[in-house]
């Protein structure tokens, strides 16, 4: 994906839909997610003598959560990282900037990814959402340790 040019001044205007972004992406994600699971379980029935026992079970669940937080942020990073939009961000018109209004690079990203967990604090994302509402610019605890902003594409 190629870098969408900024409207720099918008990031006050965002919080709608960076929450239905957010929402496409765990969706996609989601959708990744259940296909690699009925992998998993198509390769458990293949390759375990014992597919339904409890150890194949537990096995099998941690791999796919495991993939998942990982393939999740990897996409997070990866995506923002690369063009400054997910394909969440791209689909309503958002991209990742830094405050200063130039490209964000891979490490602003990760920051502001690994960051998210805080984010998500107490539940449901609580903390985020409040602080994109009440900052001056729309930032959450990820934002302003890495130094970026959400903003509206030109």
């Amino acid at each position: 994906m190629t870098r969408p040019t900024p409207r720099l001044g918008t990031e006050g205007e965002t919080f709608g839909r960076r929450v239905g972004a957010f929402l496409l992406d765990v969706l996609l994600i989601g959708a990744v997610f259940g296909v690699f699971s009925g992998l998993v379980a198509a390769l458990t029935f293949v390759f375990v003598a014992d597919p339904t026992g409890p150890v194949a079970v537990e096995i099998a669940v941690l791999a796919l959560q495991s993939l998942t937080v990982v393939a999740g942020f990897g996409y997070f990073v990866l995506t923002e990282g690369s063009s400054g939009q997910t394909l969440g961000k791209r689909a309503l018109g958002l991209v990742v900037v830094t405050e200063d209004g130039e490209a964000v690079g891979y490490w602003a990203a990760l920051v502001r990814n690994l960051l998210r967990v805080v984010d998500a604090l107490p539940a449901g994302f609580l903390l985020g959402a409040a602080l994109i509402v009440v900052t001056e610019r729309g930032q959450r605890v990820g934002d302003l340790v890495a130094e970026t902003v959400v903003v509206e594409t030109a």
